[in-house]
This record gives structure tokens, C-alpha cells and sequence, in this order.
């Protein structure tokens, strides 16, 4: 069978249990783990270049649900991946903590006032 293509596909746990091709960025997270000493990490890419996903795969890979089947489920999308390469070490850290996503991405407004309203919105939801 095949392996889809896809393009656009903005979820990380999607895009591995269709098996899709992708390409591997999940040494990310050892990036993110490695420099732990900081307060905030910055990501920048320019537009079309995969920043929605990658911190979809963020969430994938750091976020307790609170729920063991899904968690466990979690886990496996990364079975094959370089950060499941790099050790417990690393992935000792998998489905280890609460997380919080809130995308920005759908606040256009020509205005302050209206995208101030949608950016509550946004975070209420």
C-alpha cells in the first residue's frame, strides 16, 4: 500500500496513524530538552513551513492527557522517529506534563479592538 501524501495536514498524531510521509523533525524535542535552562523557547520559520505541526508534535509528545490507553497510544506515534532513537533519556519525558495550545493563527482582524475580542475568544474556548 501506498503511503499518502499530503499536504496542509496541521496534526501530528493524524499524519503518523494514516502512515503519511513526513519528514522527521522530532530531534526538536531534544533541541527543546537540551536547552531546558531557558525560560521560553522562541520558534520562528516562515509561513508554509510547518510550525503548526511541529508544536502538534510538541503536544503529542509531552502532554499527560490523564488518560493511560490514550497516553500509551501517544507514545507509539514516536516509535521509529530520531528522538525515539536518542534514548530514555529523552523519552522519559513523553506524556509527562499538562499542556496548554492555543493557536493565533485564525485572529485576523483589520483592527486592535476585534482581534483583542477574538484573541478572549480564543483563549475562553
Amino acid at each position: 500500500m501506498k503511503r499518502p501524501i499530503t499536504t496542509g495536514l496541521e496534526d501530528f498524531e493524524e499524519l503518523r496513524t494514516k502512515n503519511c510521509y513526513y519528514v522527521d523533525k522530532t530531534l526538536l524535542i531534544k533541541d527543546i530538552l537540551d536547552s531546558s535552562g531557558t525560560k521560553a523557547t522562541l520558534i520562528t520559520r516562515p509561513r508554509r513551513f510547518g510550525k503548526t505541526l511541529a508544536l502538534s508534535m510538541l503536544k503529542c509528545f509531552f502532554e499527560d492527557t490523564r488518560d493511560k490507553s490514550l497516553n500509551s497510544a501517544r507514545i507509539k506515534l514516536f516509535e521509529g522517529t530520531k528522538i525515539a532513537q536518542e534514548g530514555k533519556e529523552y523519552l522519559s519525558h513523553m506524556t509527562s506534563s499538562p499542556v496548554i495550545s492555543v493557536s493565533l493563527k485564525n485572529i485576523d482582524r483589520t483592527n486592535w479592538s476585534d482581534a483583542q475580542e477574538s484573541l478572549r475568544e480564543t483563549i475562553s474556548y
